[in-house]
């Protein structure tokens, strides 16, 4: 597998998705909540106009780790059909919740 990559435009496709809408500070902030729960947050920059670019490695590597994913594992997050249901149910799973 070759170096982990993601646009701004994809990043935030799947976080909504999975995630729910963000809260918009001067980045965007996706949080994980089940059954009342905080359980995590993932911050993904503003894009400003630059959709489609790829995300900076080390931010990358930041929302990789928010995540709490591997790169290949958050490969699978960002391309996988899920949706918000399906994917607390598996966060549920992971947790042990």
């Amino acid at each position: 597998m070759g170096r982990l990559r993601c646009t701004y435009q994809e990043a935030h496709r799947a976080a909504r998705k999975k995630l729910g809408a963000g809260r918009r500070t001067h980045e965007w902030q996706y949080e994980c909540w089940i059954d009342g729960k905080f359980q995590f947050k993932v911050t993904i920059p503003e894009a400003h106009g630059h959709a489609t670019d790829p995300i900076p490695s080390g931010t990358l590597k930041s929302i990789v780790s928010q995540l709490r994913l591997s790169p290949q594992d958050f490969e699978r997050w960002r391309d996988c059909p899920l949706g918000k249901a399906e994917y607390e149910a598996l966060i549920r799973q992971i947790l042990e919740l």
